[in-house]
């Protein structure tokens, strides 16, 4: 973002919350939207998918900790995450930003990751993007 509001670079992606105020205040534009469908706030902005381009990106943020976190902290964590996402006043917000929130309990965020790790290892080995995952 720093780049792009100072022109050191021409484009970037981000997700929505990293860019909307730049972009309501119209510093930045917003080209595509890599999901399946557009913007409810912006919805003249086409997605990749109607450009041309094959690839929706999913949003999704989480809390992790350390492997051997107690238990009962673990679980304190979790409580007040879900109380958190669920507060009416956050939710505002993030709707504000274009993003969706919703819950997933540690073994479904865990399997999330696992799930995305595979996908973006197929991308990158198709489309020769980096080391990272090697044939």
């Amino acid at each position: 973002m720093i780049g792009l509001l100072s022109g050191q670079c021409q484009s970037a992606m981000n997700i929505a919350p990293e860019g909307i105020t730049n972009v309501q205040a119209g510093q930045l534009r917003i080209l595509a939207v890599f999901a399946e469908k557009r913007l409810e706030n912006f919805p003249n902005v086409p997605t990749g998918i109607e450009q041309g381009i094959a690839l929706s990106l999913d949003q999704w943020r989480g809390a992790v900790a350390p492997p051997k976190t107690p238990a009962n902290l673990v679980a304190a964590l979790h409580d007040i995450l879900k109380k958190c996402i669920a507060d009416p006043e956050f939710v505002s917000k993030m709707k504000e930003r274009s993003t969706q929130v919703s819950y997933a309990d540690s073994s479904a965020y865990g399997d999330t990751i696992k799930t995305e790790d595979k996908r973006y290892e197929k991308l990158c080995q198709e489309q020769k993007l980096g080391e990272r995952y090697p044939k």
